[in-house]
C-alpha cells in the first residue's frame, strides 16, 4: 500500500497579536488527494457565409490566457499524537514562528473548524510544497476509526476539504 504525504494547514489570524492564540497548525492524515485545474480560454467559432458553406465546418480558435485555477480535494483523518508545536518559516516576512498544534482528535477538530471560519488565505503544506490556499468547503464526520476503541473518550475524525490555490488580495 501507498504511503501518503500528511496535508498541514497553518492559520495566522493577523487581528490577534497573542502569538499562543494566533497560530495554528493542523495536521490531516491523507487518505485521498485530487487535483482539478481549470484553464481559461476563450474559444471563437468564426461565423460563415453562405458562399462558404461547400468548404464546410471553420475549426473554431481558442485563445489561451494563461489563467489556471488550481483546486484540491483532500480526504483523510485528523491525525493524533503529533508534536504539540512546529517552528516554520512560511514565507510570509514575518520569519520563523511557532505554530501550535493540539494533539487529541476532539481540539483538532475545533482548531480546523477556528481556520475554516478564519477567513483569507492559510498556509498549506501538501507534496513537499508550501503555498496559500483559500478553503472553500469542508466536511468533519465523527466516526469510530482505527485505532479507536468503541469505549475510548477519543473519537476519530474524517475530513474532507476543497481549497483553491490563491492569495488575497
Amino acid at each position: 500500500m501507498a504511503t501518503w504525504a500528511n496535508v498541514v494547514l497553518r492559520y495566522k489570524n493577523s487581528k490577534n497579536t497573542d502569538s499562543s492564540v494566533h497560530l495554528k497548525q493542523v495536521t490531516i492524515a491523507t487518505e485521498r488527494d485530487e487535483e482539478n485545474l481549470t484553464k481559461q480560454l476563450i474559444l471563437l467559432t468564426i461565423p460563415q457565409s453562405t458562399s462558404n458553406y461547400a468548404a464546410g465546418k471553420k475549426d473554431t480558435k481558442g485563445i489561451d490566457l494563461l489563467r489556471i485555477e488550481e483546486r484540491l480535494t483532500i480526504d483523510g483523518s485528523l491525525a493524533t499524537g503529533m508534536t504539540a508545536t512546529t517552528s516554520m518559516d512560511v514565507g510570509d516576512g514575518d520569519g520563523t514562528q511557532t505554530y501550535t498544534e493540539s494533539t487529541n482528535a476532539s481540539d483538532k477538530k475545533v482548531d480546523l473548524k477556528a481556520i475554516f471560519k478564519g477567513g483569507g488565505a492559510v498556509w498549506m503544506t501538501y507534496l513537499d510544497g508550501t503555498f496559500r490556499v483559500h478553503l472553500e468547503k469542508m466536511s468533519i464526520v465523527s466516526e469510530n476509526k482505527e485505532g479507536y476503541e468503541p469505549n475510548d473518550s477519543e473519537v476519530g475524525y474524517s475530513v474532507k476539504f476543497t481549497a483553491v490555490r490563491a492569495v488575497d488580495f
